[in-house]
């Protein structure tokens, strides 16, 4: 590019210099031959002053006819403004390859713009000039006019340095939610932790409780009279309560045959009730032991009694785990047949403890009965793995005091 403008200055300055010996007047200088003419001049430019030139040389010398002289052109005054207006031309061209490229758009940060957008308080004569760094150029050729040129606009690279230090915005920040306040909870442990608790509904009815017609001989005097009582419906255990719930609500295990599966055993009935309140504190529930009557009505099947002698049927081994067939020991609950209930183990395996204090029954008919209001014994049923077939009967009661344990004494729960 800077060639091409070099090429076309030198071109016009020789253009002009010509122009300026026509109009000065001046002849070109002659060669002399020797052919016996009027020696012929270096090649002229065009121009009307050469030209009149020649016709004065030829009138002068008689060789050539005398022309016909032609009438004196003023001169041409308007040739050097039409040279300035070509080089104003071909500088603007000039410039314009010059000119460098638009630079690509640079993205601007986010901070420079939070930056540029909190500095609208300050006045416009306060704003800091920015200087726009040009990239160095070659000197161009002199030129007699220039168009004006646009400042070439470039995206700020760097956040620009004002002169005084710029107030801040303070940053809005949004308020931290309050936590919520907490539920208050009474510690406990969560009841997915505890084993399943099958319970079995029994429906109210009324039944003759003590010694009926099939208990027979082995009915002893506790049992007497037989009397009436009426229930309402309520839940009770379909297992007797095993050491894997125990362990899991007291954290420990005092039986004396171990095994989670077999019935817990060594309770008195003070220990159930500290494991009643752990439970329902865990649980939400209520549970709680059976009365007497309620365990007596579960045993027999309830409405669906069948008048078995033993819970589930007249024959023991069936149903029982007891002295003849136990192996002296406790074993797993349910594993004998169900009574009419479904209900297991309520003749044979662990005696269970009751609700009621131990007292004498009484001939008139009852409802809902709970026992004596005071005592020193606490009512417990239904035989044992080291008992007697007489004493797996649904019908045999038994006593102990409420802080007496034993390898045979268990519960069962009801709700």
């Amino acid at each position: 590019r800077y060639q091409t403008v070099a090429a076309f200055a030198a071109a016009l300055d020789c253009a002009s210099e010509a122009t300026e010996a026509a109009d000065q007047g001046e002849e070109p200088e002659v060669m002399l031959v020797d052919d016996g003419r009027q020696p012929v001049a270096e090649p002229q430019p065009h121009t009307p002053a050469a030209e009149l030139a020649r016709a004065n040389q030829g009138q002068q010398q008689n060789e050539y006819p005398e022309p016909e002289p032609e009438p004196e052109q003023p001169r041409r005054k308007w040739l050097p403004w039409v040279v300035g207006v070509a080089v104003a031309a071909i500088a603007f061209v000039a410039v314009m390859l010059l000119q460098p490229k638009p630079q690509p758009a640079i993205e601007v940060p986010d901070d420079l713009i939070t930056a540029v957008t909190q500095s609208d308080t300050v006045s416009a004569d306060e704003q800091p000039v920015q200087q726009v760094a040009q990239q160095p150029q070659k000197p161009e050729p002199q030129q007699t006019q220039q168009q004006p040129q646009r400042p070439v606009q470039q995206q700020p690279v760097e956040q620009p340095q004002p002169t005084r230090p710029e107030p801040q915005r303070p940053v809005q920040q949004q308020p931290e939610p309050e936590p919520m306040p907490a539920t208050v909870q009474q510690p406990q442990r969560p009841q997915s932790n505890l084993p399943d608790i099958a319970m079995v509904y029994v429906s109210g009815g009324t039944f003759t409780m003590g010694a009926t017609s099939e208990q027979g001989s082995d009915a002893w005097d506790d049992e007497k009279p037989a009397h009436s009582v009426t229930l309402s419906g309520y839940y009770i255990g379909k297992y007797e309560v095993t050491q894997k719930l125990w362990k899991a609500v007291m954290g420990s295990n005092p039986s004396n045959f171990k095994g989670d599966n077999l019935p817990v055993e060594r309770v008195s009935w003070n220990d159930v009730q500290e494991f009643l309140r752990k439970l329902n504190a865990m649980t939400g529930k209520n549970y709680r032991l059976p009365t007497e009557a309620e365990w007596e009505f579960a045993a027999r099947g309830g409405n669906s009694s069948r008048g078995y002698k033993y819970s589930g049927g007249n024959s023991i081994g069936n149903v029982a785990w007891f002295g003849s067939n136990s192996g002296s020991r406790t074993h797993a609950v349910g594993t004998k047949s169900p009574n009419e209930l479904g209900i297991y183990d309520m003749s044979g395996n662990v005696y269970e403890w009751c609700q009621d204090w131990y007292g004498s029954y009484s001939s008139s008919s009852q409802r809902n009965p709970q026992g004596p209001n005071s005592g020193s014994f606490r009512v417990y049923r239904g035989g044992s793995w080291s008992n007697n077939a007489g004493r797996c009967r649904v019908s045999f009661r038994l006593y102990n005091t409420p802080g007496g344990r034993d390898s045979y004494l268990g519960f069962r729960l009801a709700l």
